[in-house]
């Protein structure tokens, strides 16, 4: 160690590039590994986690993504049981927000609702001896610590009362029965609280009754290892479209997925849970760390070869004396791993300060070492530090073991295969950087241009305001109470209460918000064929497309058309409500037509040759109980996200069972005073109705979130691959600098000009910099053309950008080398030659 370190004094230059390169780059490193190491481990702690599977819903709607909500209907407790093969147990839960309230205290809380055999699946763990299933008995509750010393302060809470208010308006008292940790920041669950579900008025099983397709309930299966789970998820497809067909439940619209829990966290996105982690970007992480740490290895073996010239008659005396090439390659590589070890030290001291900002960086901000026992972060930066030591330091210390002592001494000693080596590393590093650049832009360029084809101009003065579902207080006799979205009418009075005001510029409704992950699709029967085609379903006012900016191609579309009236729509739904419970011995309905717009695909699909031909035709839906009259043909319009295939889509004005929805484009200017007389307006017009609004952009920014997070990731580190390859090149220089001073000195007298030196030295390293460029453009259009092929409206790849990525990089190491290059080059010759 004292011989290494007296060795880093006399060039203290090379081993600051070295050491402060490597703590940059394993700083860099160190992070990322111990975010795909905290998004690996979730809920890992939970014993038996590999045994326990998490059933969920996949939404598969026509012409749009997947989508993966998390959740299952109520009903599925009916349709799987312990019964079934491979089912040791069965739990559930539904997350929910109550307020709770202990005496003249009152919160609201993040609480999941639980069968009492919860804790028996699921084993968080309890502040209690008794048996897990007695904690959860009806009308009892288990407080986290961080709650109870919210509600309690300080007291005992065990056996006490508190009291829910659920999100249906229902009071009810539970026990305290036990206190638990709060769960652990790589847990998929996070509550403040478990509620035993028995005992409510609301329970599963009536809401099973009412609500056979809602998706609301966290299913949870205990299986037997060697489970089929391909074929668990098919029967209870099988057994969910025979129980739903009587409802007339859309069944074709679901698919079941079976989860492992430990490997739930990478499974994807969740709509109503948490959000698992994209995979991708965990192997993104990864790869741009392996990257950034090659970049660093790189430098610290080009250094080291390079320093390596300087050593020959150390090596040369040291074998005359006897040492093998055993102890010396043992030597060197301990050089290696010591530099490698004092640039760890600062490494983590960088890391430290660096998490903030690298968790915001990832959106991860319950990122920190202390979630991981201390052991795996021991071994995780121990193992980087060697692993990056021996890398770096192999190659070195075989040439060098391997040098002959006399060839030393008679001046011809050095590293064979030194120089094609120290370039050939030059040009991994830039094609590196290369890379990354390209990829950054293009990149952020996509994302640019699939927000921008997302429907409409201007998205962020575009206000989307959804209303919730009630629940009926007053059903009529005899029939079941169910969930109604707001009445037209109240929708409608909203609209033109909003419509005054000065700084709304205009209001439409609608059953769907663009951006929205769920929507719904209507069967049609093509014109020639008669086959069914599903086209994305919109019903919306009258001033739908022009609010959202979409063009009509053909007809007057629907304008003109007058609104619906919200007595008949009204009427309409009752005598849908009556046939329902009629069943059999209903009447048939009447079938009606409302005015529609095509989509230029739904009229092609349709089968129209010409989207103007489709004008005036009467299409049928797959019931035949509506009827479509096509009055207008629309451009195509990206509806969700630029990953969807092309959408074939039908907007129409049958208001039946009310437009939920209302778009408010502002007026420029400050939105606040604007947004608290909508929210004003809204109070008033639909009473204890609640409501949610956001703007349009970001909506889209969460739409495309993970594009947005790739990006920055290509930015940041792409800007830190290019900083430490400046960094080996700076040093490099320096280092060739010293082996041709006498060579610069000679050229100096004998009357080359600085600039000479200076163009002499950057011509050497740039060639190894175009190299890399030519090897980077190539791979990285490659690789970004698989990338965007995911999308469906996409940007070209330019040309333009490799060659100005190029230009930057080559303008890069130019200044690098010219810098040090004039520095040495301005040195009196006198000085290099005086030893002469």
């Amino acid at each position: 160690m004292l011989a290494t370190l007296r060795r880093l004094r006399r060039d203290p230059l090379s081993a600051a590039v070295n050491i402060l390169g490597l703590a940059v780059a394993l700083a860099a490193v160190l992070l990322m590994l111990l975010y795909v190491r905290f998004e690996s481990s979730f809920d890992r702690f939970l014993p038996d986690s590999d045994k326990i599977w998490r059933l969920s819903t996949v939404l598969v709607q026509p012409g749009r993504s997947d989508t993966q909500t998390g959740m299952v209907a109520n009903q599925i407790a009916r349709i799987i049981t312990t019964d079934d093969p491979g089912v040791e147990a069965l739990t559930r839960g539904s997350t929910d927000r109550p307020n709770l309230t202990v005496g003249d205290r009152s919160l609201e809380a993040g609480a999941v609702l639980v069968d009492p055999n919860f804790l028996d699946v699921l084993r968080y763990p309890v502040d209690s001896t008794a048996e897990r299933a007695s904690l959860l008995a009806p009308n009892s509750i288990i407080l986290t610590r961080s709650l109870a010393a919210k509600l309690f302060d300080g007291t005992s809470p065990v056996g006490q009362v508190v009291t829910m208010r659920d999100r249906f308006g229902k009071t009810r008292d539970l026990k305290v029965t036990a206190l638990m940790p709060d769960p652990p920041r790589n847990s998929h669950l996070r509550f403040e609280a478990l509620i035993a579900e028995a005992g409510r008025e609301r329970s599963w099983a009536l809401q099973a009754d009412e609500q056979p397709s809602v998706i609301d309930s966290l299913v949870y299966l205990r299986l037997t290892p060697g489970t089929d789970v391909a074929a668990l998820a098919a029967t209870v497809q099988e057994r969910f479209n025979i129980s739903t067909v009587s409802g007339n439940v859309r069944t074709f619209l679901q698919r079941f997925d079976v989860t492992r829990l430990d490997r739930l966290n990478l499974s994807g996105s969740d709509v109503l849970s948490r959000g698992a982690t994209d995979p991708e970007t965990l192997r993104l992480l990864t790869g741009i760390a392996l990257l950034v740490l090659a970049v660093a290895i790189v430098n610290g073996t080009n250094l080291m070869t390079a320093q390596a010239l300087r050593r020959g008659v150390e090596v040369g005396i040291r074998k005359t004396l006897g040492a093998g090439r055993g102890r010396l390659m043992r030597e060197f590589l301990g050089e290696a791993i010591a530099i490698t070890g004092l640039a760890t030290l600062l490494a983590i001291g960088l890391a430290e300060v660096a998490r903030d900002p690298f968790a915001d960086l990832v959106q991860e901000p319950d990122l920190a070492f202390g979630l991981l026992p201390g052991w795996e972060v021991a071994a995780l930066v121990g193992g980087t530090a060697l692993l990056a030591g021996l890398l770096g330091g192999f190659y070195p210390a075989l040439v060098m073991a391997r040098w002959r002592p006399d060839d030393v001494f008679r001046g011809r000693g050095g590293p064979v295969g030194a120089s094609w080596l120290r370039n050939g590393l030059v040009v991994l590093q830039f094609a590196i950087a290369t890379g990354l650049i390209v990829a950054t832009v293009t990149v952020l360029k996509q994302v640019d241009h699939a927000r921008d084809s997302t429907l409409t101009a201007s998205p962020e003065s575009l206000l989307a305001l959804n209303t919730f579902a009630m629940r009926d207080p007053n059903p009529q006799p005899g029939r079941q109470a169910e969930w109604r979205s707001a009445p037209l009418g109240q929708m409608e009075t909203l609209r033109t209460e909003l419509l005054r005001h000065p700084g709304i510029l205009a209001v439409t409704s609608s059953s769907y918000i663009p951006g929205s992950p769920f929507g719904g699709d209507v069967r049609l029967k093509a014109v020639n064929s008669g086959e069914i085609v599903p086209l994305f379903n919109i019903s919306a006012d009258p001033d739908f497309l022009e609010v959202y900016g979409i063009p009509l191609l053909a007809g007057a579309g629907l304008k003109d058309r007058p609104r619906p009236d919200p007595e008949v729509v009204a009427r309409e739904e009752e005598e849908m409500r009556q046939r329902r419970d009629q069943g059999d011995d209903a009447p048939p309905p009447t079938p009606k037509t409302v005015p529609a717009v095509l989509s230029a695909e739904g009229a092609r699909r349709l089968g129209f040759s010409d989207p103007a031909s489709a004008l005036g035709t009467i299409v049928a839906n797959e019931s035949g109980l509506t009827s479509y009259e096509i009055v207008g043909i629309a451009a195509d319009a990206t509806l969700g996200t630029a990953k969807d295939p092309r959408q074939a889509v039908i907007y129409h004005m049958d208001a039946t069972f009310g437009w939920p929805s209302l778009s408010i484009r502002l007026a420029a200017g400050d939105p606040r005073p604007v947004i608290e007389h909508i929210d004003a307006t809204a109070r008033q017009v639909l009473g204890q109705r609640g409501f949610r609004h956001q703007f349009l952009d970001e909506m889209l920014e969460a739409t495309y979130q993970r594009e947005m997070r790739q990006a920055r990731i290509f930015a940041v580190f792409g800007g830190l691959a290019i900083l430490l390859a400046c960094f080996g090149l700076f040093a490099l220089t320096a280092l060739a600098a010293a082996r041709r001073t006498k060579e610069i000195g000679i050229r100096r007298v004998v009357g080359a000009r600085v600039t000479d030196i200076v163009r002499l030295m950057v011509g050497e390293f740039a060639r190894p910099v175009l190299l890399a460029n030519l090897i980077a453009w190539p791979v990285a259009w490659w690789a970004l053309d698989g990338w965007l092929a995911q999308y469906t409206v996409r940007i070209d790849q330019a040309v333009w950008l490799y060659l100005v990525a190029g230009a930057g990089v080559l303008l890069l190491a130019a200044l690098t080398v010219g810098l040090h290059a004039s520095r040495v080059a301005l040195t009196p010759p006198a000085r290099a030659l005086r030893a002469e």
